[in-house]
């Protein structure tokens, strides 16, 4: 238990640790995973983890052109042959070529391959979606059971975000709904019986304040961090019953995130700590590079 400054009372404090999943050495066999140097600063891996709801876990694997399938373990069950790194980048005598446009920095040029795989995600029924660029425009293949069952060619954009079985594309600044074209600042919620926002505090401290509002009733529930250093950056559902808020304390080389959970009445329930806020119930790559292998990790209370 630790007193925290939200609140009046101890809270108890939930310790996470990451947790290896999946480790897998460059190459092509299964488990491995493709890797493409551009330059010394720039290069191409695998690009996206998506996880099923058996806790399955799908890594585009893009330089192999293949989606690799994993069991929760971390144990290679498959791959899936997409399109995701079609056509060769530009070299002259052994490097790549420079782009040399006008009024442009000088960069290699990257850009010059047929097909490349921009992002996975599946959705609470199980389906699979690929989201790759090719030729400069977007497309969305759609696997059942690991099989393809569909192919559509849409916007390009910079990712593709399943939410509540509807598909959006990250436009930068606003998203766009594939089915429909209608364009929204934040993505709907339409399961969701609440909706957070932020606000600023009573003195004029921006973005010290989480709004919970109720879509039934318009009651707004607020969650006053006015104590807070800084603006808050990282919230969100945990889960639905849970709203997980980091809050930034610190300076320069001390500056650090805590996690505090609150439920929907605003009590806080209990502290975070060793996980990041935006690895908070994900999962992502990590290069090893001691051992020279690439790995999938996500952060676990330290007790399970």
């Amino acid at each position: 238990m630790v007193l925290t400054p939200y609140a009046t009372y101890p809270v108890m404090i939930e310790e996470y640790m990451p947790k290896v999943i999946v480790e897998g050495k460059w190459g092509t066999g299964p488990g491995e995973f493709g890797s493409v140097l551009i330059d010394m600063e720039k290069g191409i891996m695998p690009r996206s983890i998506s996880v099923d709801s058996k806790g399955n876990i799908y890594v585009l694997d893009t330089v192999n052109n293949r989606i690799q399938k994993f069991d929760r373990e971390g144990k290679y069950l498959l791959s899936i042959p997409v399109d995701s790194y079609k056509g060769k980048i530009l070299y002259y005598e052994g490097k790549p070529i420079m782009n040399e446009s006008k009024g442009m920095e000088k960069t290699y040029e990257n850009d010059t391959t047929e097909a490349l795989g921009i992002n996975i995600a599946i959705d609470s029924d199980d389906t699979l979606y690929y989201y790759f660029k090719r030729n400069d425009k977007g497309e969305v293949w759609q696997y059942k059971e690991d099989k393809l069952v569909k192919k559509h060619e849409t916007k390009l954009g910079n990712s593709l975000i399943v939410k509540n079985n509807r598909l959006f594309l990250d436009m930068d600044k606003y998203y766009i709904d594939i089915n429909t074209g209608k364009k929204y600042e934040e993505i709907p919620d339409e399961k969701s019986k609440y909706t957070l926002y932020l606000s600023s505090s009573e003195s004029g401290l921006p973005k010290r304040i989480i709004n919970i509002k109720s879509k039934t009733t318009n009651k707004v529930t607020k969650i006053d961090l006015s104590k807070a250093e800084y603006s808050i950056r990282y919230y969100g559902f945990l889960t639905q019953n849970e709203i997980y808020i980091g809050v930034g304390k610190g300076y320069a080389s001390t500056y650090e995130v805590e996690i505090y959970i609150y439920d929907l009445e605003k009590k806080l329930i209990k502290k975070l700590e060793g996980v990041p806020p935006y690895y908070i119930d994900k999962y992502y790559f990590y290069y090893d590079e001691k051992n020279d292998v690439y790995k999938v990790i996500q952060y676990v209370p330290k007790d399970k």
